[in-house]
């Protein structure tokens, strides 16, 4: 069950913290928008733009791990968090699960993002064009991490593990984005001709996912809906069993999110 609380650090108001979440997300959003309807860019160099962007809010999102674990020892960097698995095992640590599961994703998707520009580049040879695009486009997306990073910076040692957490629950949520854009896009390409539909869908949905996370940060309830309980009660021991399990995994989500914020002095970083 998800929902553990997203809290935000003391040196900052919630407000400010939403606002800059806000602003980043616009500017983001903003520069492959920007490059397709004001400076002519191609479908396919923003398509490697959006997933140039995932790849590097990775390697921000690991800094900000590394920092944060160093900072305050927190207790959940010592267990798995996502539900990510190696050899049909679970990560022993939070670090190198959210590192091995971003990579291997958007590695991935790299492969069949080659083959989305391949159909869309082949009677296209302007290369160096598209190259052009997409360093300038690179260049202003890594400006945005860089100053974001830097506010985050600012007062990591304040911030909780629920943060941490739910930056890389938010960026494991990107690579489904990904992952949709890449098989619609194909579909859109080899069955429509529509040579828009992997940007189409990922700006859409990417712009969404990235919005909606902004509204993140509630505690779920303690006891169930009143609708999630009629759907439940269809199991054995109906509404009254199904609310009793409820309980019980919501005590049980609470009394982790607790533990991963204890701190582990003299415990090794690793």
């Amino acid at each position: 069950m998800e929902g553990r609380e997203a809290g935000e650090g003391t040196s900052a108001t919630p407000s400010m913290s939403r606002a800059f979440a806000l602003l980043q997300v616009l500017a983001l959003n903003g520069v492959p928008l920007y490059g397709v309807y004001a400076l002519g860019w191609s479908w396919g160099t923003v398509l490697v733009l959006y997933w140039c962007e995932t790849l590097m809010g990775t390697f921000f999102i690991t800094l900000r791990m590394l920092l944060h674990r160093r900072l305050t020892h927190k207790r959940g960097y010592y267990r798995p968090q996502l539900g990510i698995k190696q050899n049909d095992k679970p990560f022993k640590a939070f670090v190198p699960e959210f590192v091995a599961g971003s990579l291997i994703f958007n590695l991935a998707h790299g492969l069949f993002l080659g083959v989305i520009l391949g159909l869309m580049l082949k009677d296209r040879p302007d290369v160096a064009v598209h190259l052009s695009s997409l360093r300038k486009g690179l260049a202003a997306m890594a400006l945005i991490m860089v100053g974001s990073f830097a506010l985050d910076c600012q007062n990591l040692r304040d911030r909780p593990f629920a943060w941490i957490r739910a930056l890389a629950q938010r960026s494991m949520g990107r690579t489904i984005v990904v992952h949709l854009a890449i098989v619609f896009g194909m579909a859109g390409l080899m069955f429509f001709d529509i040579k828009q539909a992997p940007f189409a869908v990922f700006a859409v949905l990417k712009l969404l996912l990235d919005l909606g996370s902004l509204s993140e940060g509630k505690k779920i309830p303690k006891e169930a809906p009143a609708w999630a309980a009629k759907i439940g009660g269809i199991a054995p021991g109906g509404e009254e069993g199904f609310r009793e399990q409820y309980r019980k995994e919501v005590g049980c989500e609470e009394r982790l999110a607790a533990e991963d914020e204890e701190e582990m002095r003299g415990r090794r970083n690793g």
